[in-house]
């Protein structure tokens, strides 16, 4: 069969239509032959074994199929996020078809985290020595332990794709906060910007070239001043503004190709998430609701992304979405239902 003549058939097979006059003419029932129960059920199990065959087909030859909810965070089927069910913060691991089980188990706050690039330890930042400093633990929540020992307020580490260096932001030189990064893990941190801004949720891109991060800016015309998404290279120099729209920006997270960055920004009152081109700055919205929707993170094959929803203040769920801007509830899946607040999500690699 030729390429054409699959697609058009394929695609017919998809296409939810009545039948042609061609169909009509072989219907048993027009040309006065009984029909038994048997072989009519025959006829629709044949039918369906013909769409399933034509869906992977459609699909590669470039069919428009209907949009669905993802299937899958990953290929580990695992997603950490941050929770007060217990009372305080902590980081949590759910799974497809298990109950979220509780990593840190700890009676302080246990805050922001990342996975190191093999999926196989999580970094963190914690309260429970008396000071927010950043830990490192197993996937399975084992062997904590301490990485900076600082008076000052060290959070938001982003693990580098080669796994050897972390970003964090620290207000150890500035009472506002700074970007630092630790080369290797067990250095002495370097300040990678030097500025009064307040800057936030350092992110690394997939190559580890580049950094994108929330900074503030001053407002134009008198106006409050704005959270924008910024890039840097990864020493710190070369740093441009990627955003310029109303509303506060933040949490950056890159796709898996490098060529986009999801983040939430706010709409009004609530937030949405938004997806920008690095190269052309284009711009789409994936969520337009009242229910508020942040802190986006990409599933592996980049076609989706998990985030936190609802309508707080504590009445947040882990969601996953489609990433293509067709902006629909129905293509959007409930990861956690719980009245604890779930948030801050991160596919497992």
């Amino acid at each position: 069969m030729h390429h054409a003549s699959a697609l058009g058939a394929a695609c017919a097979a998809l296409e939810p239509r009545g039948r042609t006059d061609e169909t009509a003419r072989l219907d048993p029932a027009k040309l006065g032959l009984a029909v038994s129960p048997d072989l009519d059920a025959l006829m629709r199990s044949f039918h369906l074994a013909l769409l399933l065959l034509a869906l992977p087909l459609a699909t590669t030859l470039g069919c428009a199929v209907p949009a669905s909810a993802p299937d899958s965070v990953n290929e580990r089927g695992a997603v950490a996020f941050r929770t007060k069910r217990d009372g305080n913060d902590e980081i949590y691991l759910w799974r497809d078809g298990e109950p979220a089980t509780n990593l840190t188990r700890h009676p302080s706050s246990d805050y922001g985290f990342a996975w190191s690039p093999d999926g196989e330890q999580l970094v963190f930042d914690t309260d429970r020595d008396g000071n927010r400093d950043l830990w490192v633990m197993r996937s399975d929540g084992s062997d904590p332990r301490p990485l900076t020992f600082h008076d000052a307020k060290d959070a938001q580490p982003c693990w580098s794709p080669d796994g050897a260096a972390l970003l964090f932001v620290s207000d150890r030189d500035h009472a506002r906060g700074e970007i630092y990064v630790m080369r290797p893990l067990d250095s002495e941190p370097v300040r990678l910007t030097f500025n009064e801004a307040y800057e936030e949720l350092p992110c690394w891109s997939p190559d580890g070239t580049r950094i994108a991060f929330s900074r503030l800016v001053s407002g134009s015309h008198g106006e409050q001043p704005n959270g924008e998404i910024f890039l840097m290279n990864a020493d710190g120099s070369g740093a441009r503004r990627l955003t310029s729209k109303p509303g506060f920006d933040s949490s950056p997270a890159w796709s898996p190709d490098g060529r986009r960055i999801a983040f939430h920004g706010s709409n009004g009152d609530s937030f949405d998430i938004f997806v920008i081109d690095v190269a052309d700055g284009a711009l789409a919205k994936l969520t337009d609701e009242p229910m508020e929707f942040w802190q986006p993170s990409w599933t592996s094959d980049g076609q989706a992304v998990v985030c936190c929803a609802g309508y707080g203040p504590d009445e947040y769920d882990i969601w996953i979405l489609p990433a293509d801007g067709s902006n629909d509830p129905a293509t959007r899946k409930r990861l956690t239902d719980h009245p604890g607040r779930d948030e801050a999500p991160k596919p497992r690699p």
